[in-house]
């Protein structure tokens, strides 16, 4: 799991993993320079952005295809397992030549799970990246999924997933989660227990592998110095690729909820916890982008406003953040921080009247301008980080299906009006309708 998010540095190390403010912050690009999209005749996407001055090149494989599709499909890791598996042993190479193969080309490597989405990545020195690509095909298409290498990877799984349970905040985000979404796959726990999977099963790996990576659930992108021959390269070993995908639609989840706070107990922490969350329906990125990208703006100006009276004037909390977690199935809005224990009640009120407060109309011309032009700055940015750049765009274009979004991001930006900021507001900061989880010493 990772974040998007760039932008403040929050109260804890990483940010929560599934919340960020993401859509608006990723890399631009200008007509001159344009992301060119293009499709292999078996109907697999590749997706070129050449960046300036940069001599690597991001090779990413990328499926619509994640934790909340093997939640409702399986209620087993199976994404996740896909993940790590499909680093193993292929038809024409063992596990241990392998991952020789991807140490001598790579500069960086990894296999990433997010809800909705998986990637798969290397990057290389440019002249490498057909070598990079030929493996990434040899990884997606030769897979053995043998059953004894399935048993030997749940111990590798078992204890990444005990990373997560060890982060003692990690249960007030999924507690916010499980109440929001009761019912529905999102609100299952994304870490699962050491029992779940000891009784993965191959069969399950198996059919995930069939019947979601195929073309049509597919995106090859290529990112930074791009040659013709990384894109050749993905014509020649791709093309091969067969299939469609047959799993079903996942059903969206309802918008009802009624303020709830809760309380949790985790001994031996220093800082008290608030996660709050508010649901709105999920939006499709291709008819509703305007609205989406309102929706990201607004956490923007929401974050601007609490650091301000938290931080700056308050001096309550070392970071504070708002962000969105937006799906085709669910989305929300949240904000999170850390305060001392005695401060944790006074803290959540001043959350609940700044969002109560920008639901009644009280945003600026000002605020939206500065934001917009902070959103705009990260952007370009961004445009220079590989990774980062690459990563966005494999999102983009595997998950939104707007692979465009790079040239689009100014003008979009900029034609955000302020009514559309407070209409948005309105809408989806009804606090009455939040969950609060405290996490307290």
């Amino acid at each position: 799991m990772a974040t998007l998010d760039r932008r403040v540095i929050c109260a804890w190390p990483n940010p929560p993993p599934k919340l960020h403010g993401g859509l608006l912050n990723g890399a631009i690009t200008d007509s001159s320079n344009p992301t060119h999209v293009s499709m292999l005749d078996n109907g697999i996407q590749m997706v070129v952005r050449k960046v300036p001055g940069v001599n690597t090149t991001l090779s990413v494989f990328s499926v619509n295809y994640g934790d909340i599709h093997s939640r409702q499909q399986f209620d087993r890791p199976t994404a996740h397992f896909l993940e790590h598996m499909l680093f193993r042993e292929t038809k024409k190479r063992s596990s241990r030549r392998l991952w020789s193969r991807i140490m001598t080309l790579a500069t960086d490597f990894n296999g990433i799970t997010f809800d909705d989405a998986t990637i798969f990545y290397l990057r290389t020195v440019k002249e490498d990246a057909p070598k990079a690509v030929e493996v990434l095909s040899d990884m997606m298409l030769n897979s053995r999924l043998r059953g004894t290498t399935i048993e030997k990877e749940k111990g590798p799984i078992m204890q990444e997933y005990a990373t997560y349970r060890d982060d003692p905040y990690y249960p007030a985000y999924e507690r916010v989660e499980s109440i929001l979404f009761r019912g529905h796959p999102a609100g299952r726990p994304s870490v699962f227990t050491d029992k779940e999977i000891a009784s993965m099963r191959r069969r399950d790996v198996v059919q995930a592998w069939r019947e979601e990576y195929t073309p049509d659930n597919a995106v090859v992108t290529l990112y930074g110095a791009v040659t013709k021959a990384a894109e050749n390269a993905v014509r020649k070993y791709l093309s091969g690729m067969a299939g469609r995908l047959k799993t079903p639609k996942i059903i969206s989840a309802n918008l009802d909820q009624k303020r709830t706070l809760e309380t949790l107990h985790s001994p031996g922490l220093n800082q008290a916890q608030v996660v709050m969350g508010i649901k709105f329906p999920p939006i499709n990125p291709k008819s509703d982008l305007n609205h989406l990208l309102a929706m990201d703006l607004l956490t923007e100006i929401a974050t601007d406003k609490l650091w301000a009276r938290a931080r700056t004037d308050k001096g309550w909390v070392y970071g504070i953040r708002a962000g969105i977690d937006p799906h085709a199935s669910y989305a929300y809005t949240a904000v999170w921080s850390g305060t001392s224990p005695r401060r944790l009640n006074r803290l959540t009120d001043l959350i609940y009247n700044t969002l109560d407060e920008m639901a009644a109309g009280e945003i600026t011309e000002r605020e939206v301008a500065r934001n917009k032009r902070l959103i705009l700055r990260n952007a370009t940015a961004n445009t220079e980080l590989v990774e980062d750049g690459g990563h966005d765009l494999a999102i983009e274009a595997t998950v939104l299906k707007r692979p465009d979004l790079a040239e689009n991001r100014p003008a979009l930006v900029t034609s955000i009006t302020l009514d559309q900021i407070r209409e948005v507001a309105q809408k989806h900061l009804d606090t009455s309708r939040s969950v609060t989880v405290h996490l307290r010493p």
